[in-house]
């Protein structure tokens, strides 16, 4: 397929897809996880019981904007959810060239949770969207040290902190991910790096902070009261539950992608090894809990 060919369907693809998630984001009756982030936005505060105080500042952003409705209310994920394919289309042409990136910009879009991202005012468009700054800033580390990817890389972490608790998750994901590369393991040398995972350190004091003035309750209801830690074997059924979520045939072909990860892990590319670190965390990491809660998050 011709590269302008690729580039126009993926455009195409994404302006009609933006307009669906308008719709819906205009038709649809608030959610009740939005309700309460939208309560939480009339007082604005650097963390909360349940969440970071990221999600009720963009909903405060979008409100001060739009006024009162929930159009408003979503505006802000509705606009970070759009850049999500552009950022996947970035990352997959620095790494395997412009056709590859504009192919994975297309298969993002048809992904049914990260495709339609952004239409509710949930805390995991600005978690994705701080996860993928990461991901694109460690593409550009790997080529070359310089400001502006140390910078983005900054901007990503401090922005997942203030999203949730599970960028965490993705924290550990990064780190595995860094040194299962060689230059990645040589960044480690580099004192702007440690400089960056300061400022990313430091973003999560706000959440500790709160935390420790209230007995821990939000590290409780986040680990505990959403997740009894009682084991069981239905953690059996997480590889088909994903399938269905992301259609059998995404699944299949992300699946093949991680195999080729592993077959390529030890060649000259470096996304392979540093897709297979990754991967290997939030997959296979998420496959174990399953064995674990009783309840789901």
């Amino acid at each position: 397929m011709p590269l302008s060919s690729v580039r126009v369907k993926f455009i195409a693809a994404w302006a009609l897809l933006l307009l669906a998630k308008l719709w819906l984001a205009l038709s649809l009756q608030p959610f009740g996880d939005e309700a309460f982030y939208a309560l939480e936005s009339r007082r604005l505060a650097w963390a909360y019981s349940d969440l970071p105080g990221l999600t009720a500042w963009l909903i405060r952003l979008g409100t001060e904007i739009g006024g009162q409705n929930i159009f408003a209310v979503r505006l802000p994920f509705l606009l970070l959810g759009a850049v999500l394919p552009w950022l996947v289309v970035r990352i997959a042409r620095r790494w395997f060239g412009d056709e590859a990136g504009w192919q994975a910009g297309l298969l993002a879009l048809l992904l049914p949770l990260s495709g339609m991202m952004g239409v509710l005012a949930l805390p995991d468009v600005p978690m994705l969207f701080a996860a993928l700054l990461c991901l694109d800033a460690f593409a550009a580390l790997l080529r070359r040290v310089g400001p502006g990817a140390l910078l983005q890389l900054a901007l990503g972490l401090a922005l997942g902190a203030f999203a949730h608790y599970r960028f965490a998750l993705v924290v550990v994901a990064g780190a595995a991910g860094l040194l299962c590369v060689p230059r990645g393991r040589a960044l480690l040398r580099e004192p702007g790096l440690w400089l960056v995972v300061a400022v990313g350190a430091a973003a999560w004091w706000p959440l500790l902070a709160w935390n420790q003035g209230h007995a821990g309750a939000g590290l409780e209801f986040q680990l505990v009261d959403r997740h009894p830690w009682n084991p069981h074997l239905d953690g059996f059924w997480w590889p088909l539950v994903q399938a269905v979520a992301v259609t059998p045939a995404l699944f299949l072909l992300l699946l093949a992608t991680f195999r080729e990860s592993w077959r390529r892990r030890a060649g000259a590319q470096e996304a392979w090894p540093l897709l297979l670190g990754t991967a290997s965390v939030s997959v296979l990491g998420y496959f174990l809990l399953g064995f674990s809660p009783t309840a789901s998050a």
